[in-house]
């Protein structure tokens, strides 16, 4: 790619010890029901959420809040979805599944996509992105439960060993970033701001 690019990033100590656990202790049930539960992360399911989501608020009689809230989660989503595929570009680190199951039984687990992609993990950062916008919209206790799924959901990538531990909270991170510049831009950008 030129300029040294794609950087290494190797997995750290904890990435591998976590893995190695994860891989010891799940059984195939369980991967097989996060290979099920871990759609729910994807972006083409939470875009065409958005996306439905976004349409109602324009089609119904909607408040201004209401269509107000339904930009920022189609704009957070969407560059959710899009920011990783381009940190990958940038960044390779073979996926624990990978590195760590040569001789090993796969059970459930799941070839993930490509294989020196795993840093950052783009569920998670959708979801990083969707649970910080609740914690910016909705009651703390609304907040509270959407980070408590995000963390389910993210927690089904480190079962499926697509992605190291980094990987998935740095995925949250990111996720929580982009919320936050989405949110920044869009006040800057509102009328009432200036």
């Amino acid at each position: 790619m030129g300029f040294g690019l794609p950087i290494e990033l190797p997995p750290s100590h904890v990435d591998i010890a976590t893995s190695r656990s994860i891989r010891r202790h799940a059984t195939p049930f369980m991967e097989r029901a996060g290979k099920v539960i871990t759609f729910a992360a994807d972006e083409k399911p939470l875009l065409a959420g958005a996306l439905l989501y976004w349409l109602y608020g324009r089609a119904s009689p909607s408040s201004a809040r209401r269509i107000a809230r339904a930009d920022h989660l189609l704009a957070c989503v969407a560059v959710s979805a899009a920011l990783p595929h381009v940190l990958k570009l940038l960044v390779a680190r073979q996926r624990p599944d990978r590195k760590l199951m040569h001789g090993v039984p796969r059970h459930g687990i799941p070839y993930s996509g490509d294989p020196n992609a795993s840093f950052p993990s783009g569920h998670a950062a959708h979801l990083g992105a969707i649970a910080a916008g609740l914690t910016r919209t909705a009651s703390p206790s609304v907040a509270a439960i959407g980070w408590s799924f995000a963390l389910a959901l993210a927690g089904t990538r480190l079962l499926l060993l697509a992605h190291y531990l980094t990987d998935v909270l740095s995925g949250l991170a990111i996720g929580a970033a982009i919320e936050g510049m989405i949110a920044w831009i869009t006040k800057r950008r509102s009328p009432s701001s200036a």
